[in-house]
């Protein structure tokens, strides 16, 4: 499965076996081993802008630049397991409007060229299913 979240979750997507990659224009300092996509990072271009509509039809022109195929062979390298594709932003910011995130423009972008849904990595949902840690068959 493939998610969207942001930094601030590091240690529960850690926990839950999520493997983070960056895509914000500047890769964490404390996180120096995530893996990156280059070519789903923002311009500073993009990132420079206040306007919400401009800062997505940048974006979304880079991501057209790149091509869905560059796109999904990038994403295909991450491998079988459950991954997250992070930035700065926290959800709330982005639900409330207070900012907006280019990681949520792709998701869209993403869902209209190929029918898949990229979620929101919901730590209040992923807590409500118990993790069963160290499983034992005795009976």
């Amino acid at each position: 499965m493939m998610y969207t979240s942001y930094y601030g979750l590091a240690n529960a997507l850690k926990n839950y076996h999520i493997k983070m990659v960056c895509i914000s224009a500047i890769h964490p300092s404390w996180l120096p081993w995530i893996a990156d996509i280059k070519i789903l990072k923002p311009t500073i271009e993009i990132l420079s802008t206040t306007n919400v509509l401009d800062a997505r039809k940048m974006y979304t022109e880079h991501l057209e630049s790149v091509g869905i195929d560059d796109i999904k062979y990038e994403l295909a390298m991450q491998g079988k397991r459950d991954f997250a594709l992070l930035c700065y932003e926290t959800h709330h910011d982005i639900a409330t409007g207070i900012k907006f995130c280019h990681r949520r423009f792709f998701a869209a972008w993403y869902e209209q060229k190929t029918g898949i849904v990229i979620p929101e990595f919901d730590l209040e949902k992923i807590k409500a299913i118990p993790v069963i840690e160290n499983m034992t068959f005795e009976f």
